[in-house]
C-alpha cells in the first residue's frame, strides 16, 4: 500500500509500504479520510515524533474491509472513525475508564503508524461505527470535535458569563459553533493574528467580536483595555505568551481552560503567580477525549449527536487533498507556522481514491 512515511525529522515522503498481519480482535481498515493536525506540522518538521519512520494522521474514518476473530460487533463493510489512543487497560486510570489518562499508551499517528495511508490496522476496541446519516468527512473529523466537546463539559456556562477565545483556528471555530448552539446570546471574543480566520469566526458565529492582533500595539492595548474582564478564557493557540496573558484578562474567581499543546517553554512571573491566587482563577487541562466511559460521559457519541443536530467539522475544511500531496502540504503549514505568512487555510484533509 501506499503510505506518507515521517523518516527522520523533516523528511516525509509516499512510499510503499507493507500491510501488517492482522492479529485476533483488529480490523483493517481502508481510509477514506484523515485530517492533518497541527500536531502533525510540529511532529513532521519539529522533532516532535516518538519514533522513526513513523505514519503520522490521527483523525480518521474508512470502512472495515478485513477482520480476525472479532468479539464485538465490527463486520467487513462497516463505515467508521477510529479513536486514535491504545490505553494499556492495567493503570490506575484506566480501571476507571479514564482512557485519556493512561499512563502508558500507544498513540495512531504519533507512537503507532496512523491514517496517512491507504490502509490501517486497528484494534476493534478503538472502532466506533457510523450509521449511515454521518457522511465518512465528517466521521474522520469526530476526534477533534470530541477533544472539543470534552473540553467544553469542564467549563461552567451561564447566560452572564463573558467568553474569550485566544486563536481562531479549527479547534475554537468548533468550541464558537457549539457555544453558540447551545447560548446564542453570549458575549464572545475571538483573538487572532490571522484575518482569514477571524472572518471564519463572524461567519460561523453571530454576535462575535473579533480582534486581529497582527500588530502588537493592538494586542497591548488589547489586554490593557480587558484586562480583569472575561470570565472564561479559552486558549487554544499552545503560545506561551497567550498562557500568561490569559491570567492578566481573567475576571476575579474566573476559569482558564487550557486546550492546546503548548509549543515552548514557559516561564511564570511572580506577579503572575500572584494574580492567579488574588483572583482565585481556576484554571483547567484538557487532554483529549472521554472514548467508551460510559453512556453518560462518552464524548465520541456525544459528537455524533451533535454532527445529526447539525455542528458539522466538515463546514470548516477549505481544501481536501490527495494522498500523495501530503509532503507537499505539510511543508507549507510549517513555514505559515514558522514565518507567520497568512496562508488561508482552516484546515486539510487528505482524501484516498476508491
Amino acid at each position: 500500500m501506499k503510505s506518507v512515511i515521517l523518516k527522520g525529522n523533516k523528511k516525509i515522503s509516499l512510499q510503499e509500504n507493507k500491510i501488517s498481519n492482522l492479529k485476533d480482535n483488529q480490523c483493517l481498515v481502508k481510509i477514506s479520510y484523515a485530517g492533518i493536525c497541527s500536531s502533525d506540522i510540529y511532529r513532521g518538521f519539529e522533532g516532535w515524533a516518538y519514533k522513526y519512520p513513523l505514519v503520522m494522521g490521527h483523525e480518521i474514518s474508512g470502512k472495515v474491509v478485513k477482520t480476525k476473530k472479532i468479539k464485538n460487533n465490527i463486520k467487513i463493510g462497516d463505515r467508521v472513525s477510529i479513536f486514535p489512543l491504545l490505553p494499556c487497560f492495567k493503570c490506575n486510570q484506566c480501571s476507571e475508564n479514564n482512557f485519556m489518562r493512561c499512563v502508558k499508551y500507544g498513540y495512531y499517528g504519533s507512537r503507532n503508524d496512523g491514517g496517512f495511508a491507504e490502509y490501517i490496522v486497528v484494534n476493534s476496541w478503538n472502532i466506533l461505527k457510523i450509521p449511515k446519516n454521518v457522511d465518512l468527512l465528517n466521521a474522520s473529523l469526530i476526534e477533534p470535535l470530541a477533544v472539543v466537546i470534552h473540553a467544553y463539559k469542564k467549563i461552567n456556562i451561564k447566560k452572564n458569563k463573558k467568553i474569550l477565545l485566544l486563536g481562531s483556528g479549527f479547534l475554537s471555530l468548533i468550541f464558537q459553533k457549539i457555544i453558540r448552539f447551545y447560548f446564542p446570546n453570549l458575549y464572545i471574543c475571538v483573538v487572532d493574528r490571522n484575518n482569514y480566520k477571524l472572518q471564519l469566526a463572524k461567519k460561523y458565529t453571530s454576535k462575535v467580536k473579533t480582534l486581529n492582533i497582527e500588530k502588537k500595539l493592538k494586542l497591548d492595548n488589547f489586554i490593557k483595555n480587558n484586562e480583569d474582564f472575561f470570565d472564561i478564557i479559552i486558549e487554544t493557540t499552545g503560545d506561551p505568551k497567550f498562557y500568561k496573558e490569559a491570567i492578566n484578562l481573567s475576571a476575579p474567581n474566573g476559569e482558564i481552560i487550557l486546550l492546546s499543546n503548548i509549543i515552548d517553554n514557559l516561564k511564570l512571573s511572580k506577579k503572575i503567580v500572584s494574580n492567579i491566587l488574588r483572583k482565585e482563577l481556576l484554571i483547567k487541562g484538557t487532554w483529549n477525549s472521554y472514548f467508551k466511559k460510559s453512556l453518560k460521559t462518552d464524548d465520541w457519541k456525544d459528537s455524533l449527536r451533535l454532527i445529526k443536530k447539525g455542528i458539522k467539522p466538515s463546514e470548516l475544511v477549505t481544501k481536501i487533498i490527495k494522498l500523495s500531496d501530503i509532503p507537499i502540504y505539510l511543508k507549507k503549514m510549517h513555514k505559515h507556522k514558522t514565518k507567520r505568512k497568512k496562508i488561508n487555510y482552516v484546515k486539510f484533509v487528505s482524501i484516498n481514491n476508491d
